[in-house]
């Protein structure tokens, strides 16, 4: 988060309407009316995008994975199943949104899960409360057993995520595995604090690629952004698979769904001011692309690109204190470089944030056979 401003689930027929009532109007705390609604259509979701915007800015955890930006991209690029998404008001006002959907799980089986699932760093619904997700999560898992769905699989949740916020309706069991954690840098006040803040040994390595840059020529970052973005996402595309092209392998960016994602997403996060898209032009030429992110919650390296052919200039290092100098000059307090325990991460300085995988399964109470 930025400086102006674990729980319940990790302690223990057909929809026919785009937009439906799925519980009776009733009273909340203090006599408000609380509704509860189900979205079964993209469109319906889409036309509440300034709503569910504003929610999410006063959510916990707003990270890039929770905003409606992401959430509709990749719902229209990957969804598949039954969009399931809750939707609860309190009074009229927008309190919870839970975009879940079902699929077919690992076993073949019906599946409850969260939208993102797959290339999200974190999955999370969004609510200002913990009662108000408690009723959520004892709407959608009541909605599940009736249409016997009996597993749920929720991954990549935070310690401190929303979800874990809430009380498990009778009869659900959860089991917790760790997931791979997401390695976080602190970040200080100031630019020059930082400085101070890595090893002496990084400092070195960064006047030496900055020094062995200059002499190769001009040196240039663009900050993508308007028409420009499409072409840094292209080029970020190139880098990447001609680096595991190198290795005989396929990267995560050359499939074409994923590549469509990505230029939907890139689109709509500049038009609301998170996207950070930075291209380092070296002598002219492209050394290198980093495609990140800032929200209220922090800043996060999400992907990059390198030049095989200026590896010795060291563009990954370039690009990351490019990145990391724009997130505290806009107050980010943290540096996020999300899922992997990669060796460069912690050369500055990050600490890991636990992630976990949370696996549901309802049990029936059967009598004894006769």
């Amino acid at each position: 988060m930025h400086r102006d401003g674990t729980r319940a689930v990790l302690g223990n027929a057909d929809d026919r309407s785009v937009c439906q009532r799925v519980s009776r109007p009733g009273v909340g705390r203090l006599g408000r009316r609380v509704m509860i609604d189900v979205i079964t259509r993209q469109e319906a979701m889409d036309a509440l995008a300034p709503q569910l915007r504003e929610l999410w800015l006063r959510s916990a955890n707003p990270t890039i994975f929770t905003s409606p930006e992401w959430i509709s991209a990749w719902w229209s690029c990957f969804g598949t199943g039954e969009l399931h998404a809750l939707v609860q008001r309190d009074d009229g006002a927008l309190v919870t949104f839970a975009p879940f959907f079902v699929h077919r799980g690992a076993s073949n089986e019906p599946e409850l899960t969260l939208i993102g699932i797959g290339n999200s760093d974190y999955l999370d619904v969004m609510a200002t409360s913990r009662h108000n997700v408690t009723a959520v999560m004892r709407e959608i898992l009541g909605w599940s057993v009736r249409h016997k769905i009996r597993r749920a699989e929720w991954p990549q949740l935070r310690a401190d995520a929303t979800l874990a916020e809430a009380e498990l309706p009778a009869g659900w069991g959860c089991t917790l595995h760790d997931s791979a954690p997401s390695p976080v840098v602190a970040l200080p006040w100031t630019d020059s604090a930082f400085d101070r803040q890595i090893s002496p040994k990084l400092r070195k390595n960064l006047r030496h690629a900055r020094r062995a840059a200059t002499a190769r020529g001009s040196v240039w970052f663009e900050h993508a952004s308007g028409e420009a973005v499409e072409h840094a996402i292209e080029t970020l595309f190139a880098l990447h698979a001609a680096r595991w092209r190198a290795t005989g392998q396929r990267g995560v960016l050359e499939d074409p769904a994923v590549q469509r994602f990505h230029h939907a997403v890139a689109r709509a996060a500049d038009a609301s001011g998170m996207l950070r898209l930075i291209r380092l032009s070296i002598g002219g030429e492209t050394a290198g692309v980093l495609y990140g992110f800032t929200t209220p919650a922090g800043a996060c390296y999400y992907i990059g690109g390198m030049n095989p052919a200026m590896a010795s200039l060291s563009p990954g290092v370039l690009l990351i204190r490019e990145a990391i100098h724009r997130a505290i000059d806009e107050g980010a307090v943290e540096f996020d470089f999300l899922a992997g325990r990669e060796v460069y991460k912690y050369r500055w300085g990050a600490r890991d944030r636990r992630i976990f995988h949370c696996r549901l399964r309802h049990h029936s109470n059967r009598g004894p056979s006769t």
